[in-house]
């Protein structure tokens, strides 16, 4: 009896791993770093890949593996979802898989742990109820650093890192409708020799 060759079917590199690609080039141009800086830089970080290597991802030719996506991101110095997702955070498409797609917006926040993914061009058979539940879980399971019983202190750090000048926000929410208001203080700031 012959020995039969088993083969490993390997993926071919998907969508997502496109924009690894595509953000890899844009991020390492941006920084100034030629592909042999960018592999001194990894293999600083126990994460070597050769300048080819990097070429060849960015080309799309070689598959990155978690651990390169981490080292790569930390290296880059963005979070390694920068490299997952496109550059757009609005409601163009983005594939996830071959067959799985949404919008940019939805991706992120669903990458963050902000919200489950879904698709809005697809009908939804859940009740709002339900819906507000599958999301308060996701949120559960996904960011557990949050702490969710002070959630004004988890909107204000959001806030605060975003507006970065004095600020007061209130958020008004009835079951039905939420409403806010964001007031940020401007400071005028006199130069020596002005009145």
């Amino acid at each position: 009896m012959a020995a039969e060759v088993v083969r490993r079917q390997t993926n071919d590199v998907g969508p997502v791993g496109r924009e690894v690609a595509a953000n890899l080039r844009r991020f390492r141009d941006a920084r100034g770093l030629s592909t042999t800086q960018l592999s001194k830089l990894l293999a600083e970080q126990g994460r070597p890949i050769q300048p080819t290597g990097i070429t060849k991802i960015e080309k799309g030719d070689r598959r990155v593996d978690v651990d390169d996506l981490v080292a790569l991101a930390t290296v880059l110095g963005v979070s390694p979802v920068a490299l997952l997702l496109p550059e757009a955070g609005g409601r163009e498409r983005v594939q996830l898989t071959q067959k799985l797609g949404t919008w940019a917006k939805i991706a992120w926040r669903w990458m963050h742990g902000e919200l489950p993914l879904y698709d809005p061009e697809e009908e939804v058979s859940e009740s709002r109820d339900e819906w507000q539940e599958s999301i308060k879980k996701f949120i559960r399971e996904n960011r557990p650093y949050e702490d969710s019983a002070d959630l004004a202190m988890e909107a204000a750090r959001f806030v605060r890192v975003r507006v970065g000048a004095p600020y007061s926000l209130t958020i008004e929410d009835d079951g039905e409708t939420t409403t806010g208001s964001l007031n940020i203080q401007h400071r005028s700031v006199r130069r020596k020799g002005e009145d």
